[in-house]
């Protein structure tokens, strides 16, 4: 059967776990990495937004909303697709190191050098090549070497075809042949993709919306200050001197 296009959620999911792990979200066959190891788990990017199949633990609480019942256990629940991708890279990055995540981490993380082009460097095959060929083959190692350690990690019980206790010690042939996400990237590679233009608007948090003034429903008459008439004669009077009285003559009663 072949392969189906990566969807843009498929895209959005893989750079956004990247993006919280410090990854190196330039490389478009580490990002298809991503794609291949959700839809090898058999992980649908809209299904409670847990493509990867977290189980509920500490390290997913702050974006888990729920769990569902599935065959085998329960699994988390999460309210958005950029939640679930978080989620995913806090997993990776606090659980102990019995689990083999560090490797994947490192893996991811690893930036390409600025001279490889004229360097050059090994391609699958074992030939050196240069320029732009070089930075591809670098890119599928970086891509790779990040399969490999999730499939010796603890992430699967079987280890994605390494067997239920892996050789730590295989040779890159026996690691490349016996991983079975590396098929399914295979498969995604000959896709023309893009990173959504969106991915980077929707990280940016939302500013909480502003309070509205909370309303009462007892209809209260408002005071309102009127003038006091006899208030004001007194402020009056007690600023204005009175006329003074100018003393005349006593009136005479003869008529």
């Amino acid at each position: 059967m072949a392969a189906r296009k990566p969807s843009s959620n498929e895209i959005r999911f893989a750079y956004w776990v990247l993006r919280a792990l410090g990854g190196n979200v330039n490389n478009m066959y580490l990002l298809l990495a991503i794609v291949a190891w959700v839809r090898k788990e058999g992980g649908v990017v809209n299904r409670h937004n847990n493509p990867l199949n977290l189980r509920p633990g500490s390290d997913d609480a702050q974006w888990r909303i729920g769990t569902w019942k599935g065959a085998v256990g329960y699994f988390s629940i999460y309210k958005s697709l950029q939640d679930g991708a978080k989620a995913t890279a806090a997993r990776l990055k606090h659980v102990g190191a019995w689990a083999g995540y560090k490797p994947v981490i490192s893996a991811a993380m690893r930036q390409m050098p600025n001279d490889v082009a004229k360097t050059g460097w090994t391609d699958l095959s074992g030939k050196q090549v240069f320029g732009d060929a070089a930075v591809a083959a670098w890119q599928v190692e970086q891509a790779t070497d990040f399969l490999y350690a999730i499939a010796l990690s603890k992430w699967s019980s079987d280890h994605y075809g390494y067997g239920k206790k892996p050789n730590q010690h295989m040779s890159l042939a026996e690691l490349f042949n016996k991983n079975k996400i590396i098929p399914i990237w295979q498969g995604l590679l000959g896709f023309k993709v893009t990173i959504p233009a969106d991915s980077e608007t929707m990280l940016k948090e939302k500013p909480p919306p502003y309070p509205h003034q909370p309303r009462t429903l007892a209809h209260n008459i408002p005071t309102r200050d009127y003038i006091d008439p006899y208030g004001s004669y007194s402020w009056y009077s007690d600023r204005h001197e009175s006329p003074p009285v100018v003393p005349s003559p006593p009136l005479s009663n003869e008529w």
